[in-house]
């Protein structure tokens, strides 16, 4: 069991304030201390999160017997998602960073714990992945890298774009219907702070059905990829316990190892789901549970190019820097003015 996941839409005060909301705990519920000794691990002193079978991105696959049909118009049925059912990690040199608290496992068992890792489809992780990984891996220029170098700045940076979208960005009239030029000057705004601050909260890994795990954000400066990782999470309701105990810490890799664990964790990926697409045609266990088994081999076929389709938007997704620069000095400037 894991805490509920959210599949509410985002409200237009979440839409308007990305990196407030993509920071905040979930829930306000106990916390690691603010004192917390923050990690700062390097691969080079833990070879074997890259060198041996400790991979970066692990997973499993729960037996197809094992996971639950889905309810499609009073139908039950399963497919290529659904079939992605299992639990996964991140392993930086040692620090799990989506592992439950075992003492909540431990005072819990009545849950029926199938692992301490995030237990969820293993596709939704692996979409969040490629879609940061434009972002992720395109290096930072030193000047704009400066902004979110520590986790210090990062704040500060931050919390310039609130200001702004505080002081400089009109509420829309919700739950009224809003003016044609208030909905321009609305996505005008919206463009701009894009614009401004659009690279960082690119960076970040969508949490939206991931209570109780860490924030974490990947980005590139020159050859090294940071994994940065800031523990907000909330709390057990039943225990009172913090759904994770991992410290506030960073994670730093040459990018291309980087790659080659992405690469990795897709080719393990899609392998594991090419053998239960072919398990699934010469034997299907649920006898109740509709499936498409045609459907199902595409969408496989077309998942096998998402990574090569992922680093075809390296170029096409970066943004221009001087504009980049320009926008965050007018934002300061505003609101000095």
């Amino acid at each position: 069991m894991q805490p509920e996941p959210s599949h509410h839409r985002r409200n237009l005060q979440q839409q308007k304030y990305p990196l407030r909301n993509r920071r905040e705990p979930l829930d306000h519920g106990a916390s690691v201390p603010a004192n917390a000794p923050l990690i700062r691990i390097h691969s080079s002193l833990f070879s074997s999160a890259i060198n041996s079978s400790i991979a970066l991105f692990h997973f499993q696959l729960w037996p197809i017997e094992q996971i639950a049909p889905w309810n499609q118009e009073g139908r039950k049925v399963l497919h290529w998602f659904a079939l992605t059912d299992g639990s996964y990690g991140i392993d930086c040199g040692g620090t799990e960073l989506l592992r439950t608290n075992q003492h909540i496992i431990n005072a819990t068992p009545h849950y029926n714990w199938r692992t301490p890792f995030f237990d969820y489809q293993v596709s939704r992780f692996y979409e969040d992945l490629l879609e940061l990984l434009p972002a992720a891996i395109d290096p930072l220029p030193s000047d704009i890298t400066d902004l979110i170098r520590t986790r210090d700045a990062a704040e500060q940076f931050e919390d310039l774009c609130d200001a702004w979208t505080d002081q400089c960005w009109p509420d829309l009239p919700y739950p009224n219907t809003p003016t044609p030029d208030q909905l321009a000057d609305s996505n005008r705004c919206s463009d701009f702070w894009d614009l401004a601050a659009g690279w960082w909260n690119n960076k970040g890994l969508p949490r939206g059905h991931c209570r109780g795990q860490p924030d974490i954000e990947i980005f590139t400066e020159d050859d090294t990829t940071t994994i940065r990782w800031t523990n907000d999470c909330d709390q057990d309701t039943e225990t009172g316990l913090i759904w994770n105990e991992v410290a506030d810490g960073e994670f730093q890799l040459p990018r291309a190892e980087f790659l080659a664990e992405v690469e990795r964790f897709h080719t393990n990926f899609m392998a594991a789901m090419n053998e239960r697409a072919r398990a699934a045609r010469a034997h299907w266990p649920h006898h109740d549970v509709a499936i498409d088994l045609d459907e199902l081999e595409r969408e496989q076929e077309a998942r096998l190019h998402s990574l090569a389709d992922a680093l075809a938007l390296v170029p096409k997704q970066r943004p221009d820097w001087n504009q980049v620069r320009q926008a965050i000095q007018y934002m300061r400037r505003q609101l000095d003015e």
